[in-house]
C-alpha cells in the first residue's frame, strides 16, 4: 500500500494525454542545447560576466507547458533538466507526479567548465534541488502531504542517487512511520547516512550503534557518528567525544576538517564548563597548522550553537580573511 499511490502517479505521468505537437521553434532549441552538450543553470557565471547562454531561457519563455512535459521524455538528459526547471518557474502546474518519476532519473549531465573541475550531476538531483524549500526560485507548491510521499518514495525505493539519498536522510524528521525503514538502511544496508537520521529518534536501544563507532574511532565512519551525537546529545556519548578530541587536538598530520567541524558541533550540545575547558584546551595545545581547523571550527560551533557558557571563546580566536567569509557565508544561510 505505501507504493501505491506514487506508482499510480507516476502511471499518470507516463501516460498523459498531449494536446500539442512540439513546434518547430521549440526544436530548434532542443537542438541547440543538444549541440551544445552542457548544462548551465540561472546562476552560471564565467569570468565575472553573467552566462550569455540563453537556451534555459529560451525554453522557459516560448514554450507550453503541454510542451514542456512532452519534453520531459526527451531522450537527452539536459534536455529534461531544462524543461523541468522551466515548469517549475511557473504557477498552477501540478508537477508533484513528475517529480516522482525524474527523481530516479541517474543520467548524469555536465556542467558547463569554470574552472579546473568539471562538475557533474544527475537530473533527479537536479529536480531534488527544485523542490527544495530552500531553493528560492522555484514556483513548485508541495504540500505537506506530498513531501512525506516524497520522502517515502526515496527511502524505499533503490534507484535514486546516493546524494539524494543523503539529502533526504539529513534532513528528514524523526516521523515514526520512517524509523524502522532508516534503522534498516544503516543496520542491514550499512548507509552510513542513516546513523545520523537515526539518532533523531533518540532512542535508547540505538545508543549503542553510535557507541561502537565513536569506540572504534576510524577516520572513514567517525564523522558520521559525530553528526549522530549531535542530533542525540546524551551523556553516555561523552567519554567518547572526550577521548576523540583528545587525539584531535594532539594530531600533527592527517587532519580531516570534516572530522574536526562535527566533533566541535557535537561538543557544543553539552553546554557544560567541561566542554568550555576542551575548547580552551584545543586552543592552548594545538599546533599553527591544526590551528587553521580548530579554530574556524570552535568559532563556527559557538556561532551555530550559541550558549553563555561559551560567551568569550570567539574573542580568543583569530580568524584570517577567507575564514571570517566563511563565517558571514554561515550567518546568511542561517537567516533564510
Amino acid at each position: 500500500m505505501k507504493y501505491l499511490l506514487p506508482l499510480l502517479l507516476l502511471l499518470f505521468a507516463t501516460n498523459h494525454v498531449f494536446s500539442q505537437k512540439i513546434r518547430p521553434e521549440i526544436s530548434a532549441i532542443v537542438k541547440s542545447v543538444i549541440a551544445d552538450g552542457f548544462y548551465d543553470n540561472d546562476d552560471s557565471y564565467f569570468n565575472g560576466e553573467e552566462n550569455k547562454n540563453s537556451d534555459l531561457k529560451k525554453l522557459s519563455s516560448t514554450a507550453t507547458n503541454d510542451e514542456l512535459i512532452q519534453l520531459l521524455d526527451h531522450k537527452n538528459p539536459i534536455i529534461r533538466a531544462y524543461s523541468f526547471e522551466a515548469l517549475a518557474k511557473r504557477t498552477g502546474i501540478d508537477l508533484f507526479p513528475f517529480v516522482l518519476k525524474l527523481l530516479h532519473d541517474t543520467t548524469k549531465i555536465r556542467e558547463r567548465p569554470s574552472g579546473c573541475i568539471p562538475i557533474v550531476f544527475s537530473v533527479g538531483e537536479i529536480v531534488s534541488e527544485e523542490i527544495s524549500p530552500a531553493f528560492k526560485k522555484s514556483n513548485i507548491e508541495l504540500t505537506p502531504e506530498q513531501f512525506s510521499a516524497i520522502d517515502s518514495f526515496i527511502l524505499y525505493s533503490n534507484g535514486c542517487s546516493h546524494s539524494i539519498l543523503f539529502s533526504t536522510l539529513k534532513k528528514i524528521q524523526p516521523i515514526p512511520k520512517f524509523y524502522a525503514r532508516i534503522k534498516e538502511l544503516y543496520v542491514k544496508e550499512k548507509n552510513k547516512d542513516a546513523l545520523a537520521a537515526l539518532a533523531k529518534y533518540r532512542k535508547p536501544e540505538d545508543k549503542q550503534l553510535i557507541i561502537d563507532v565513536l569506540k572504534r574511532n576510524e577516520v572513514d565512519e567517525v564523522y558520521f557518528a559525530l553528526w549522530a551525537v549531535i542530533n542525540f546529545p546524551d551523556q553516555a556519548f561523552y567519554p567518547y567525544l572526550k577521548s576523540i578530541h583528545n587525539n584531535e587536538i594532539h594530531r600533527t598530520i592527517h587532519f580531516n576538517r570534516l572530522v574536526t567541524n562535527a566533533l566541535w558541533q557535537a561538543i557544543v550540545q553539552y553546554k557544560t564548563k567541561e566542554s568550555r575547558e576542551m575548547m580552551e584546551k584545543a586552543l592552548a595545545t594545538v599546533n599553527t597548522q591544526a590551528m587553521e581547523f580548530h579554530g574556524i571550527d570552535i568559532y563556527l560551533a559557538i556561532e551555530e550553537y550559541p550558549d553563555p557558557v561559551f560567551d568569550g571563546i570567539q574573542d580568543k580566536i583569530h580568524l584570517s580573511g577567507i575564514q571570517q567569509m566563511e563565517v558571514m557565508m554561515m550567518k546568511k544561510i542561517k537567516k533564510k
